[in-house]
């Protein structure tokens, strides 16, 4: 079976994610808002995570950039491509239609699929023809576009995935390394080495091969994501910073700071010129 695509929410953005027969994919999701002015009200922001992602627009890109702090750098999603956020965030203003197809790959997967491309776009973005037959990319773009609706969408994507072959194996130490860390962000890695029984710097030195990061970077990015999903589900900030084993909220903010580029509230918080509120998607 292969599941079906998402239910959208008043704004045609999908509310939650598929999740296809394919073991080295998180999640598949959908971003469709057909109707331009609609559209133009919305912004959309990616934020830091442990997994990479693969896009698939099939209708016009918006403007989009990345940000870190006061730094902007403008990018377009106007082709199919591979990315993985780390630190900053990326905002997606639509100027028009929205549509794009989001593959939320796991930790592992991206290296392991793409090769070198899976490790060098942490923090950019790569086309994916620079890692896959740029023949098959281009046949996929161009079926998207005319496809019908949303499962013919999902339907395309996921056999064109369920075709490619890893291009090295998925280590299965770095693997339950990061599954362990999803969980538990905030395990010492002599605690995670002895779990799984091997020396902390044969962990580390597989963890970096498997995941293109250091076993603390990812870590971080893993309690950041325990924060984004808190907070989305309406806990205060006093409650998050709980979760997240931090000390204070203070200590919270300032880890957030350092990875996102801006404190929590700036992030969350909507542009004045929009009309609805921002639409966070963690990466």
């Amino acid at each position: 079976m292969l599941g079906h695509p998402l239910p959208t929410d008043s704004t045609g953005l999908a509310s939650r994610r598929a999740h296809p027969p394919i073991d080295w994919i998180d999640s598949i999701g959908e971003w469709n808002i057909a109707d331009g002015e609609v559209a133009r009200q919305i912004e959309i922001r990616l934020l830091p995570g442990t997994c990479p992602y693969l896009v698939f627009p099939f209708r016009a890109a918006p403007a989009s950039s990345r940000r870190f702090g006061d730094k902007a750098l403008e990018q377009a999603y106007d082709v199919p491509v591979v990315t993985h956020i780390r630190s900053g965030y990326v905002a997606i203003r639509p100027h028009d239609a929205l549509g794009a197809i989001g593959v939320r790959l796991k930790p592992c997967a991206g290296i392991a699929l793409l090769g070198d491309a899976g490790d060098a776009c942490g923090d950019t973005k790569l086309d994916i023809a620079l890692a896959l037959p740029r023949t098959d990319t281009e046949r996929l773009a161009a079926r998207l576009a005319e496809a019908p609706d949303a499962l013919s969408r999902y339907r395309l994507v996921v056999d064109f995935l369920a075709r490619l072959p890893l291009r090295r194996p998925i280590d299965p130490l770095a693997a339950e390394a990061c599954d362990r860390l999803g969980k538990e962000p905030s395990l010492r890695v002599s605690t995670l080495a002895t779990a799984l029984s091997v020396s902390e710097r044969t962990l580390a030195r597989r963890f970096l091969a498997g995941t293109g990061m250091g076993i603390k970077r990812f870590a971080r990015l893993a309690r950041m994501e325990t924060l984004f999903t808190s907070r989305r589900d309406g806990e205060r900030w006093i409650d998050v910073a709980q979760e997240g084993g931090y000390f204070d909220q203070s200590h919270m903010i300032d880890d957030f700071t350092r990875t996102v580029g801006a404190p929590p509230a700036s992030v969350m918080t909507p542009p004045r010129d929009l009309d609805r509120p921002i639409t966070l998607i963690r990466c």
